[in-house]
């Protein structure tokens, strides 16, 4: 079977399996239906020549798999992404426990 290229949107969505978030949580961070997810999750399938969303899943996160590099980048970048947004968070939380603490100290 020749394998063809993923659009960039089905990439993110592989990545975003891969990562081991649901189709609600994946359509939820894209701004679509859960629906509208797992029918481009399909596509990925034939695509791949994998049968289900947690064969993706394996096949993505094998480090011997044959996944595209198109792929395999996408999941680094989306991994990044989530470990800076996460470090965001972190620095918000200390920011307003700090701003909390102050005010408490004040009144």
């Amino acid at each position: 079977m020749p394998r063809r290229v993923l659009t960039k949107r089905e990439a993110e969505i592989a990545s975003l399996i891969a990562l081991g978030l649901t189709s609600k949580q994946i359509g939820d961070r894209l701004g679509t239906s859960k629906f509208t997810v797992q029918r481009q999750a399909q596509d990925i399938y034939l695509k791949l020549g994998v049968d289900s969303w947690n064969e993706l899943a394996i096949k993505l996160n094998n480090p011997n798999s044959d996944a595209p590099a198109q792929i395999i980048g996408e999941l680094r970048q989306k991994v990044e992404d989530l470990a800076a947004e996460r470090n965001g968070y972190r620095s918000e939380n200390r920011e307003l426990r700090e701003r909390l603490r102050r005010y408490e100290a004040s009144h």
